[in-house]
């Protein structure tokens, strides 16, 4: 007798959940210009997962086209050529600088192009920038093959990795930029990446009514708008113009100063809650903390690990792991256990411990009150205070963030910058 067919129950898991609850937050395992990466685990899945913490506090060219787009007034153009005109000249004379340095930033896109309270323009991430030959320049590769770059914005030259790319790769970004100010998307955004991939290298050079719902609907864009995004969109990278001669098209003789960009774009009422500014006091042992000139190069910036994150139960003592960049934020709480409630509303004394040069501790005493300060801000301070790097306003933030809603004592993570070995 044959044997009775038998089913395989397969085991349903839980749809991926959209609420912070849900997740355990672990180690952090990258940094950027406005976000960090951390481990994770999925509850409802046990799955180990990666989640990407975007600072909203910072404010791009890529946040100020949403909250316009949010309005329902951009169907037939999200900036005004005066406007777009005016930040995509300092982007350009941006590029022209690395350019002329030997450098290619292979990213350029809204979301990378940040805006000052002041309405000065600048760019960001330079994670995946890379160094190229110039002049007589022999010690550098006189062009790249490295697949790197977000599929939208990115050259066909980049996707095929035939022959290789140059600074003309970040001139076809530009050009897609100046699309993405003009109508709020990236040409073929709404595609998954391979398809973007096939379709930037199979069809024309992208314009300004790709994926347009109406061929007038950009109507009140000028030829010159439409020119200068054309030569920037050549398929054949030598046809394309280099960043200073782009400078001299005519289409950034509309360009303004700063102050326009204040009053166009900073005056709209979109800028971010202001957050109470937390108390920062340095402690007489560390008046003296000396912060780095030098900026690592990306492939050296060290990674916080496991070995890093070393918690502490003893606050009056420190554990010294074995890196030479290290930070210790220890939590002095109204309640020995347990997180704090984020509405509570009490006042916590925090501090954090960073090492000088001579590997001595360094306190900074501040307070956090939940419910009014966010960890991103009181990161951010210190570094307008000048006590802590730059490059670690992201990773400090993430980390008193995870104390914060843990309710640990005690935490020892990595930081970018620091004393030498």
């Amino acid at each position: 007798m044959a044997d009775k067919p038998t089913v395989q129950a397969t085991e349903e898991k839980a749809p991926w959940p959209n609420t912070k609850d849900d997740y355990e937050l672990k180690d952090v395992i990258g940094a950027g210009a406005t976000a960090v990466v951390q481990g994770a685990i999925c509850k409802p899945r046990s799955e180990r997962v990666a989640i990407k913490r975007i600072n909203l506090e910072k404010c791009s060219m890529l946040d100020i086209i949403k909250s316009r787009m949010r309005t329902g007034n951009w169907k037939n153009g999200v900036f005004d050529e005066i406007t777009i005109a005016t930040v995509l000249k300092e982007v350009l004379k941006g590029l022209e600088y690395f350019h002329n340095n030997g450098q290619i930033h292979r990213d350029i896109k809204a979301g990378n192009i940040l805006l000052g309270e002041d309405g000065a323009v600048y760019i960001a991430d330079f994670g995946v920038s890379a160094w190229l030959a110039t002049g007589k320049d022999q010690t550098r590769d006189s062009v790249r093959h490295t697949f790197v770059g977000t599929p939208c914005w990115m050259a066909p030259e980049v996707m095929e990795q035939v022959t290789g790319y140059d600074f003309k790769a970040d001139i076809w970004s530009f050009g897609i930029t100046a699309i993405e100010l003009a109508t709020g998307t990236a040409p073929y955004h709404k595609f998954p990446p391979m398809k973007v991939l096939m379709l930037t290298l199979q069809n024309d050079p992208p314009a300004l009514d790709t994926g347009a719902d109406d061929k007038e609907q950009y109507k009140a864009y000028s030829k010159g708008f439409h020119k200068m995004v054309s030569e920037c969109l050549k398929k054949e990278p030598e046809k394309r113009p280099t960043a200073k001669q782009l400078l001299k098209n005519e289409f950034f003789k509309k360009a303004k100063d700063k102050t326009y960009l204040v009053k166009t774009l900073l005056s709209e009422g979109n800028s971010v809650k202001p957050q109470r500014s937390p108390r920062v006091s340095m402690s007489e042992r560390s008046s003296e903390i000396k912060m780095p000139n030098t900026i690592p190069k990306p492939d050296n910036l060290p990674t916080p690990t496991q070995s890093q994150e070393t918690l502490q139960s003893d606050t009056s003592s420190s554990t010294t792991v074995g890196t030479s960049v290290e930070s210790v934020v220890e939590a002095k709480k109204p309640e020995e256990e347990g997180p704090p409630a984020a509405s509570s509303g009490v006042s916590l004394n925090l501090v954090l411990r960073l090492r000088n040069e001579k590997r001595e501790l360094n306190d900074i005493k501040f307070d956090y009150t939940p419910g009014q300060d966010t960890a991103d801000s009181v990161s951010r301070e210190m570094v307008e205070a000048g006590l802590v790097d730059g490059k670690d306003m992201i990773v400090v933030a993430a980390n008193l963030q995870k104390i914060i809603d843990t309710g640990l004592k005690t935490i020892t993570f990595g930081l970018h910058s620091g004393c030498g070995p």
